[in-house]
């Protein structure tokens, strides 16, 4: 039930297509928040930590610590984002932003989600999208055989990047390798239709010791 801001960033997995509005927001659930556009789709953990170790703020609406999950809109779930500044070393706790007990959620169908730094206190108020967000469980439980490899996420990215910049359009793909061999390389094979260019990337793993 505590929140940073990586909970919020998936913001940017939703779906644009607004003809299935229930996937164009963020789910935030005590447990997690998920974000889908049916082709991909992402979760990241709630942040761990213990709710009495919270402060209570006089005059401020308590933390919610069980609540039925929500689709925050993707626009409010940017909002939350700014609510994120400067971490605090001595009190780690109130980094973390917190659905607030509020009566109106029940009311009228909002959310609030709020952070403080102890000397001030911010909030964000949102309408939730209506609808049935959906079951991702069975989604995310793996079946069959997966070759497991550790790579550098920032040259992942690079490579991606690359091939990005590379397609001629933007249906194009690229067929990736990976070996059953998990100290082996992968690749990565992508075409240029228009000028008839081919360019393939290898990645190396994280060597394990």
């Amino acid at each position: 039930m505590f929140y940073n801001k990586y909970n919020f960033i998936i913001k940017d997995f939703t779906a644009s297509d607004y003809s299935r509005p229930e996937i164009t927001g963020v789910l935030v659930s005590p447990k997690k928040t998920i974000a889908t556009d049916s082709f991909m789709l992402l979760e990241v953990d709630s942040v761990k930590a213990d709710p009495k170790d919270f402060p209570v703020i006089p005059d401020k609406p308590k933390m919610r610590v069980d609540f039925k999950p929500f689709i925050l809109p993707k626009e409010k779930a940017g909002d939350v984002i700014k609510l994120f500044g400067k971490d605090n070393d001595s009190l780690p706790i109130i980094n973390n932003a917190i659905v607030i007990r509020s009566n109106k959620m029940e009311v009228d169908n909002r959310a609030e989600i709020g952070k403080t730094d102890l000397e001030s206190y911010n909030s964000v108020m949102s309408r939730v999208i209506e609808g049935d967000f959906p079951d991702t469980k069975d989604l995310m439980k793996e079946s069959g055989e997966y070759a497991e490899i550790e790579v550098n996420p920032a040259l992942l990215k690079k490579i991606a990047g690359f091939f990005d910049s590379f397609r001629s359009s933007k249906t194009d793909s690229i067929k990736i390798r990976v070996p059953i061999d998990a100290q082996s390389p992968i690749f990565f094979t992508g075409k240029r239709d228009s000028t008839e260019q081919t360019a393939t990337a290898l990645l190396m793993p994280i060597k394990k010791s």
